[in-house]
């Protein structure tokens, strides 16, 4: 049989200002070079961030009053399995190109963005979820949201310098669609942006900072 995928650990490269871990219903105050693992959950608060680094080379930079649970993450041979739940706030995601069967997706309420090897970024409030892609491409699926299994209507593939916004709304418009045979290609595009949100410069900014001399 083949052998089963190992639970790695994630280094929270850099903690700045009021960050927490929650593990096993125990809340825990975060430091730089602390470790997590799958069914972590990582909170931040005002004017605070936090860098995780993956086994894979890939990061993920937590925005001040942000909330990420990650779901999963094992390593299986060669391959990464990275899922990340954002559950409210602002997350800079840079992944590395992924080899194998690797996976690196960020599930939000609304959608689930998976990349191959990309920079983006997501917003996710009460409104719905924002991706905006700084390199590459990021594939946004469309998650039914009064579904209980989170069954996804459709996927649309957002390229280097888009943005997409996916509300409660426009899930609804895109289902009706759907069930009318009509084109979904307006409801959901994905539209070009000049610069990127000062949020996500700001982080790139900071993760230059960070990174080894």
């Amino acid at each position: 049989p083949a052998p089963e995928a190992l639970i790695a650990t994630a280094i929270l490269a850099s903690v700045t200002g009021d960050v927490s871990v929650q593990r096993n219903q125990i809340m825990l105050v975060a430091k730089s070079d602390d470790t997590i693992s799958q069914n972590d959950v990582v909170k931040t608060g005002d004017k605070s961030s936090v860098t995780i680094l993956f086994g894979s080379g890939s990061l993920i930079r937590v925005d001040a009053n942000s909330q990420i649970a990650l779901s999963n993450y094992s390593k299986d041979g060669e391959s990464w399995i990275i899922k990340i739940n954002q559950i409210f706030g602002r997350t800079w995601n840079r992944v590395q190109k992924l080899i194998g069967s690797s996976v690196y997706e960020v599930n939000t309420p609304t959608a689930v963005a998976t990349v191959r090897g990309t920079a983006f970024g997501i917003d996710t409030n009460a409104s719905g979820s924002a991706v905006t892609v700084d390199e590459g491409t990021v594939s946004a699926k469309l998650v039914d949201t009064k579904s209980p299994d989170r069954k996804i209507i459709s996927e649309v593939q957002i390229h280097k310098q888009e943005q997409i916004e996916i509300t409660p709304q426009k899930v609804e418009d895109v289902k009706k669609a759907i069930e009318e045979k009509r084109p979904i290609a307006e409801i959901v595009r994905a539209r070009p942006t000049e610069k990127l949100p000062e949020w996500i410069e700001e982080h790139k900014r900071e993760v230059e900072r960070e990174a080894p001399k």
